[in-house]
This record gives C-alpha cells, sequence and structure tokens, in this order.
C-alpha cells in the first residue's frame, strides 16, 4: 500500500498588531483556497484563544510562507466561518456589515477567498 509523503510547510498569519505560526501538511489539501484559508483559520483561532481581551481583525490577514518574499490576502469572513469557535461565526458576519458599510462592497460575493501579493 502507498502511503501519501508530508509535505509540513510553516506559515505566518498577521493581523493588526498580532501574528501566530500555523504548520499544515499541504497535502492535506486540493487547491489553494482551501489552504489559504485554513491556514488563515488556525491563526486566527490560536490568536482567539492566546488572549483574553478581544482581539482585533480586519477584513483581511495575511498570511506568508516561511521563508517567502510573497504573501497572500486572506478574507476573514471566510477563514471566520471555517472556524470551529462557536463565536467566530457572528464575529464573521459583523466584520462583513462594518466592511459593507464603509466600502460598499460584500465580502460574502468574494468566492475565492485571497489574493496573492508580490
Amino acid at each position: 500500500m502507498m502511503t501519501k509523503e508530508s509535505t509540513s510547510t510553516t506559515f505566518t498569519v498577521r493581523g493588526p498588531q498580532w501574528s501566530e505560526t500555523v504548520t499544515v501538511d499541504e497535502s492535506d489539501f486540493s487547491d489553494d483556497r482551501s489552504k489559504y484559508i485554513e491556514v488563515a483559520t488556525r491563526g486566527i483561532e490560536a490568536q482567539w484563544k492566546d488572549v483574553d481581551v478581544k482581539f482585533r481583525l480586519g477584513p483581511v490577514v495575511e498570511v506568508k510562507k516561511s521563508r517567502s518574499t510573497a504573501s497572500v490576502l486572506v478574507n476573514s469572513y471566510w477563514a471566520l466561518l471555517n472556524s470551529s469557535i462557536p463565536l467566530a461565526q457572528d464575529r464573521a458576519e459583523t466584520i462583513r456589515t462594518n466592511y459593507k458599510t464603509e466600502t460598499g462592497q460584500d465580502l460574502k460575493l468574494d468566492t475565492v477567498g485571497f489574493t496573492e501579493t508580490t
């Protein structure tokens, strides 16, 4: 029987005034969207569990692979909906509503969920 080879990769997830390190096995993901949203979700969850007070979270978080100069901006709305933390869905809707009020753009309509930067 063949076993799949592990391809663990470490990422840094950054929000306003916080960052978390997340390691995932890239072979667990069939596409970049799934991978980046999961990495962002794990970073947000780690930060959420690490702080006693409400931490800052904007409409996007930065995800950067270790030793890489490029980064990816991930839609926080989708990362929060992916979370297992009970209050995360409420926080997702709050961020969505605030962003839509400020910009006229709906984070829910961003079906890609991430943007690559240089």
